[in-house]
C-alpha cells in the first residue's frame, strides 16, 4: 500500500479590491473579493462581497507567459496610485469552455497588490495592443 503524504493546506486571506473602472458590466466603482492561491499567488479568485454571484478565476500574466509585456499609458493607471510598476500584477481571466479553460487576453486586469486597487482593461486602454517579448 503506498502512503500518500498529506501536506497542510497554506491558509491565504482574502481582500476586498475595488475595480475603479467597474467590473464586467458595471461601470461604476466595483469591490469584489479576492483570495489569492497559496503557490506565489499565481491564481487570484474574485467573488462578489456578498458571496452572491458567480465567482471568476484570474491567472498571473507573467506566470503563465514569461515575458508578458502589456503597455499601458501612465495617465490610465494613475488611479492605481502605485509607488512602482512592481506595485502591479496583470491579471488574465480565465473562462471555462467545454474543451477546458480559454484565458481572455482582450480583458486584462491591473491590480496594485499593495492598496488593493484595480483596473479592468479593454482595448482601447492598451498602447500597440497586447504583446509578449
Amino acid at each position: 500500500m503506498d502512503v500518500i503524504e498529506k501536506r497542510p493546506a497554506v491558509k491565504t486571506r482574502s481582500y476586498r479590491v475595488v475595480f475603479l473602472n467597474g467590473f464586467l458590466a458595471s461601470r461604476q466603482p466595483t469591490a469584489m473579493l479576492a483570495t489569492p492561491r497559496a503557490e506565489g499567488h499565481v491564481i487570484l479568485k474574485l467573488s462578489p462581497p456578498n458571496g452572491q454571484g458567480e465567482t471568476l478565476t484570474l491567472v498571473d500574466a507573467a506566470s503563465l507567459f514569461p515575458g508578458y509585456a502589456l503597455r499601458v499609458p501612465r495617465w490610465r493607471i494613475k488611479a492605481l496610485q502605485a509607488q512602482s510598476a512592481a506595485d502591479i500584477r496583470v491579471y488574465i481571466p480565465l473562462c471555462k469552455t467545454p474543451t477546458g479553460l480559454q484565458a481572455q487576453f482582450h480583458s486584462p486586469m491591473l491590480v496594485n497588490e499593495v492598496n488593493h486597487r484595480a483596473l479592468q482593461l479593454d482595448d482601447s486602454s492598451i498602447e500597440g495592443g497586447l504583446c509578449r517579448h
